[in-house]
């Protein structure tokens, strides 16, 4: 997990290191060195961490606690640079908004010199040990590796090979509720009209559905006609193989010792070997439990048709009658078990270490969505964005790539599209269950999501992102644990129904307490207006009352969805949001038109307009526009459309 957080912000503020606008403040302010600087070691150190990511590939089980402690200081260090280079961010998004406007050169600096923060002789002489003081600490930890950095030997262990490797033996009374898909398998095989010579069946879905059992079985069916596999195993399996025939049909007595810490697995599939022996090798000893039984049965829920899951639940109650014993595994989630390497979780969690390193940081940001939490595709996307996850490629826009991150999780299953009641695929995704669990399981310290049936609320302090379900946001448990972090970036809520807290002090402290958030999400609660206007860059912007005076200054606004009491736009302020992708207007109930100067947003993509009584007419201005695509309209009655009937992005919705 470290290690993925590491990488992908090396590449986050390398691409900021990079970026033409911070270059010209480094010059400006006589700071280009110490940005170069800081450069280089942050490449020298992405490298590193690249490496120790490749080693633990490589060897799953290289989880020293020295290099989690090196790790843990280098993600600080990490962090601590992009939250300074937003600093230099948001001086070269002002310079350029001044640049932008109409205002002589002498109200530009009286307003940079009087308004902002702070003058440029004063950033540069605080910036500059900052940075330098940065870039020091990382020489410091990358020098440290060689002490905390304990690498063990490569290649596997001796126990993964002997869990990794293949063995046909499979028992049909532990096969259930995969009768059909086995008759089905063995129906393609054995009368099969392709005429090709070789033929492929493929067996696909999440690992621990029991995909491999299935296999077996059907290699074990006499339809089959199986040769005996003995001759071309390694020694370990005709050792097994062996074993199983000197005890077939016989009674015999069996000494283990020092077994004291064998996981319930390992004792099921050593159980395998014995099932040939005669009547009177073991005595069988139980006591039915109908109260657990029925316990039994609410617990199986939490397995979502998983027979691996199953078994991780199975082992953890192996032997225990103690009827509090399985009602608190009842209540529990999967996530808040201990695993072992054999459970469902670290075995679906091979899935997630094969995806790139910003894939797997949207991935476990969707932890902190309730569980079953169905979620606008381009919602998800945006926040992302907003946290800087996603990777930018030349000539790509980064909604385009998001969009592929979307298909690529959704084609391991790690995110599925929801059909609408047509059986259509609509714009919303969710994440299955089990994976859910998985998200929070690897998520550890990075994403909390808190719940009402929480007590004792305690947020870690290392914790980047927050969300919050059903409890109310002010109440004091939540607030006195979420306030006390100092670098929180991103706070989402989920009110139960809709519902949710009212009071604007909530508001007010996280825009206040949190300098470097990104997301602050409140749009399923019922605040009925926001205190005052956010004023940092943004990436998203949603549900404005009253849009603010100078909203024109946020020139890196991609998405704008608004809700105003205001006749018309302000033009002067639209136009200048010049790198806008989706604007959204919804329950306008006064607004009568659209500003012209719409057409100058020429990087415009989607327009989405709902529920606007008085609107009659659209700018002709905007049929001009290359790269608008998508033209959503809905509940607009006196809407004139006349002449858009032959755009091709227009969908009158109802």
């Amino acid at each position: 997990m470290a290690e993925t957080i590491l990488f992908n912000i090396a590449s986050k503020v390398l691409e900021e290191l990079g970026s033409l606008a911070l270059r010209e403040v480094g010059l400006a302010w006589g700071l280009d060195d110490e940005l170069k600087s800081l450069e280089g070691t942050l490449r020298m150190i992405k490298a590193v961490v690249l490496a120790v990511d490749g080693a633990k590939r490589q060897q799953r089980e290289m989880d020293h606690p020295l290099l989690n402690i090196w790790l843990k200081r280098l993600q600080d260090a990490f962090y601590h640079a992009d939250n300074v280079l937003d600093e230099f961010h948001y001086q070269a998004l002002r310079r350029q908004v001044l640049r932008n406007s109409g205002w002589s050169i002498q109200a530009k600096v009286q307003e940079f010199l009087l308004c902002s923060s702070m003058s440029p002789l004063v950033f540069r002489s605080r910036m500059g040990p900052n940075i330098r003081n940065i870039t020091d600490r990382l020489h410091r930890i990358a020098e440290d590796r060689v002490i905390f950095c304990v690498m063990m030997p490569g290649g596997r262990s001796n126990d993964e090979q002997g869990f990794s490797s293949m063995s046909t033996s499979v028992n049909e009374l532990d096969f259930v509720g995969r009768a059909n898909d086995k008759e089905a398998i063995l129906s393609l095989l054995t009368t099969s009209s392709v005429d090709e010579k070789l033929s492929v069946i493929p067996i696909v879905g999440r690992g621990g559905l029991g995909k491999t059992t299935l296999v077996k079985l059907v290699y074990n069916s006499e339809r089959c006609n199986s040769d005996s596999p003995c001759d071309n195993l390694d020694d370990k399996t005709k050792l097994r193989t062996l074993f199983q025939d000197k005890l077939n049909g016989r009674r015999f007595l069996l000494v283990l010792d020092d077994v004291s810490h064998c996981e319930n697995q390992d004792w099921v599939r050593f159980c395998q070997f014995l099932r040939g022996s005669a009547h009177g090798s073991c005595e069988k000893v139980g006591e039915q439990h109908v109260k657990l039984a029925e316990i039994a049965s609410e617990i199986v829920k939490k397995c979502h048709g998983y027979p691996l899951a199953a078994k991780t639940l199975g082992s953890l109650l192996f032997m225990k009658t103690d009827e509090n014993e399985w009602l608190y595994l009842k209540d529990r989630e999967l996530w808040e078990l201990a695993q072992n390497k054999r459970d469902i979780l670290p075995v679906l969690k091979l899935s997630y270490d094969t995806l790139p390193a910003d894939m797997k940081r949207c991935f476990l940001y969707c932890s902190l969505f309730p569980k079953c939490y169905e979620i606008k595709v381009d919602k998800l996307i945006q926040l992302w964005m907003a946290e800087g996850f996603i990777q930018s490629y030349i000539n790509h826009e980064l909604e385009d790539a998001g969009a592929e991150y979307v298909n690529h999780l959704c084609s391991i299953n790690f995110l599925e599209k929801i059909r609408d009641q047509c059986g259509n695929l609509s714009n919303k995704c969710r994440m299955p269950e089990i994976i859910h669990d998985l998200a929070v399981f690897i998520a550890e310290k990075e994403c909390k999501g808190i719940a009402s049936y929480r007590s004792g609320i305690v947020i870690p302090e290392e914790v980047k992102h927050v969300s919050i379900h059903d409890s109310d946001c002010s109440r004091e448990e939540v607030t006195n644990s979420l306030f006390m972090l100092m670098n929180l970036r991103s706070v989402l809520y989920f009110p139960s129904q809709g519902a949710g807290a009212n009071e604007e002090s909530f508001i007010e402290r996280c825009i206040s307490r949190f300098k470097y958030l990104r997301v602050l999400d409140l749009s399923d609660s019922c605040f009925p207006v926001l205190p005052r206007y956010v004023d940092f860059a943004n990436m998203v912007l949603q549900e404005i009352q009253k849009l603010p005076q100078n909203l024109g200054n946020l020139i890196s606004l991609r998405h704008l969805y608004l809700t105003t009491q205001q006749s018309c736009l302000p033009e002067k302020q639209i136009q200048r949001l010049t790198s806008l992708r989706t604007l959204g207007i919804e329950g306008c109930g006064n607004l009568k038109s659209l500003p012209e100067g719409i057409q100058l947003l020429t990087a415009l993509t989607t327009v989405t307009i709902a529920t606007c009584p008085k609107l009659t007419s659209l700018p002709s201005s905007m049929k001009n526009m290359a790269k608008l695509r998508n033209l959503e309209i809905s509940k607009c009655p006196n809407l004139n459309l006349s002449g858009w009937e032959h755009f091709k992005g227009l969908k009158r919705l109802h």
